[in-house]
C-alpha cells in the first residue's frame, strides 16, 4: 500500500513543481494520481472483502458463457446452500471437469485473472484486483461421478450429481456441491474456527448429523 501512496504523492509534488503546467503535462500527471488512487481504492477494498458476491457471479455467469458447468464448493459452496452469506470469504472454490480446464481458464483471463499457482491436478489458483479463484480439476466418469487428485496421493470421490445442487448467491441461482459433499470433505481436515461455524450451520439447516470434531 505504501508504493502507491508514495507514487500519488510523488505525482502531486511533480504537478506542484510546474509553475504552469501545460495541458498534456497536467492530463499525464493527473492520469497516474487516478490510477494509482484506484489501485488502492481496489487493494483496500479486496483486503476488506477478498471475494464478494458480484465477483462471484461474475465469474460463474463468464464461465457459464464459455460452456463450463462449475460447481461452486468450500466456504461459498455453504453459503450458497445456506441462500445466504454468512461470513466473508478469500476465494471462490470451483469443482471443474478435467475435460474443460483450458476452457475454464481462458474465460477467466479474459476477466483479468492470472494463474499464481497451477498445483494440477489437486488445485489451480487465479488471482486479479478482485477477486482470487481456486479451480480443482474432477475427473469425470462415464457413471456420472468424478474423482479429484489432492494432494500426496489423497483423492477425493464426487457422487454422481454432487455438484449440481441447486443454490443462491446474490439473489441468484447457483449449481454448488450437496451437503452431504461438503461434510465428507470437511471431515479430511483439521478444522478451523470457519469450518467448525460453517458445518454448524449447515447442519441446522440440513439437519445433518456431526461427529467430532464438528460435535464438539
Amino acid at each position: 500500500m505504501i508504493d502507491e501512496e508514495l507514487r500519488v504523492a510523488f505525482a502531486m509534488r511533480r504537478l506542484g513543481d510546474i509553475d504552469t503546467p501545460s495541458a498534456d503535462q497536467f492530463t499525464s500527471v493527473a492520469g497516474l494520481i487516478a490510477d494509482e488512487v484506484m489501485r488502492c481504492i481496489y487493494r483496500r477494498r479486496v483486503a476488506l472483502d477478498p471475494m464478494n458476491a458480484s465477483e462471484v457471479l461474475r465469474v460463474l455467469d463468464a464461465l457459464e458463457v464459455a460452456g463450463v458447468r462449475a460447481g461452486v464448493t468450500g466456504g461459498w459452496g455453504i453459503d450458497a446452500l445456506l441462500r445466504r452469506q454468512t461470513r466473508l470469504h478469500d476465494d471462490l472454490d470451483l469443482g471443474v471437469a478435467s475435460d474443460d480446464i483450458d476452457v475454464a481458464l481462458g474465460a477467466l483471463r479474459k476477466l483479468g485473472y492470472a494463474i499464481v499457482a497451477d498445483e494440477r491436478p489437486a488445485r489451480i489458483v487465479l488471482e486479479s484486483v478482485l477477486g482470487k479463484v481456486d479451480i480443482h480439476p474432477i475427473v469425470m466418469l462415464t457413471s456420472g461421478a468424478g474423482v479429484q487428485t489432492g494432494f500426496d496421493g489423497q483423492t477425493f470421490e464426487y457422487p454422481a450429481g454432487s455438484l449440481e445442487a441447486a443454490g443462491e448467491i446474490g439473489g441468484q441461482a447457483v449449481r454448488c456441491g450437496t451437503p452431504e459433499l461438503q461434510l465428507t470433505f470437511h471431515r479430511a481436515y483439521e478444522p478451523r474456527a470457519h469450518d467448525l461455524w460453517d458445518m454448524a450451520a449447515l447442519a441446522e439447516a440440513f439437519d445433518l448429523t456431526l461427529e467430532p470434531p464438528y460435535s464438539g
